[in-house]
């Protein structure tokens, strides 16, 4: 299975801006998921509130990575492979539509397609 992999993206309508991305570090670090690695260096980039922001990532986060997502705020989700064994966007949980949560947001599983329609390429 490949490494998790994470992409923080400024999306408009007149382009798409990445501004970070991060991998899984889980072999040197317990914590070092991939989604939270993202939201610490977009943080150390002064970016702790992700409002609008997009990320993008190749598997369904897990129940600690997806309330990282939540506390951060982000705008949207896209993941192309869900994840059966602790899938929390989704397949054995939905964190991102609890009531109990002050933010919600959107999930996308699948390709990844933009608002504008165009195909996003995952290699």
């Amino acid at each position: 299975m490949p490494p998790q992999a994470a992409i923080l993206v400024r999306d408009s309508p007149e382009a798409s801006e990445i501004l970070v991305d991060a991998l899984e570090t889980v072999i040197k670090n317990p914590l070092g998921h991939a989604a939270l690695n993202l939201v610490a260096k977009a943080a150390g980039m002064g970016e702790y509130i992700l409002t609008g922001l997009e990320v993008y990532m190749y598997r369904e986060p897990c129940l600690m990575c997806s309330m990282a997502l939540s506390h951060s705020r982000i705008k949207r989700l896209f993941y192309l492979k869900k994840c059966g064994t602790d899938g929390s966007c989704g397949t054995r949980e939905s964190i991102h539509t609890l009531p109990a949560l002050n933010h919600r947001f959107q999930v996308f599983y699948g390709g990844f397609e933009d608002r504008r329609g165009e195909k996003r390429k995952a290699e």
